[in-house]
């Protein structure tokens, strides 16, 4: 078997290049869903889930959780590490104050944070660890998509379909 080359990069929702600007091998885009979207090329749902609202350990809240009945709660504006606070604006209309901004990505960091009770974090599931609310309502998914140009190299073709994208998209 030969060996084969491509490049690939990870895309913040509504910041993926569209082909006449640089979208040359492909690339990975991840998001609450509805949000995400580009001007060009082909994208394909890799996977999705669900999202948790991780909290503090001794948090009152127990069992399921709904977006809007949060809007009030202290909040982390981590927008590198976990759902934007400007996103759950739009999706509830307002709310969601915070009072420490974390510019980092580091999940470890994020989880830190909640712990010692900043605020409150929306996660996709699987990433939220312990301690987590699953997300009643609205129904909030986490999605990854895999962005290629409408002819894709060999190379980024197999860097698609290992990644789980459907083919021929």
């Amino acid at each position: 078997m030969s060996a084969a080359s491509a490049s690939a990069r990870m895309y913040g929702c509504g910041t993926v290049p569209s082909p006449a600007s640089g979208l040359e091998e492909g690339g990975e885009v991840e998001g609450m869903a509805g949000q995400l979207g580009h001007p060009g090329g082909a994208l394909g749902v890799v996977r999705g889930e669900p999202q948790s609202v991780r909290r503090q350990s001794g948090h009152p809240l127990t069992g399921g959780a709904r977006l809007g009945d949060l809007s009030e709660a202290l909040w982390l504006d981590a927008p590198a590490a976990a759902v934007p606070l400007d996103d759950l604006r739009a999706a509830v209309g307002g709310g969601f104050p915070s009072a420490v901004r974390y510019a980092g990505g580091d999940a470890r960091v994020l989880h830190e944070l909640v712990r010692a009770g900043h605020g409150l974090a929306l996660l996709p599931a699987s990433a939220a660890g312990r301690g987590t609310l699953p997300l009643t309502a609205p129904h909030l998914v986490h999605r990854v998509e895999i962005a290629r140009p409408p002819s894709p190299t060999p190379a980024a073709a197999l860097f698609a379909e290992l990644l789980g994208a459907p083919p021929g998209r």
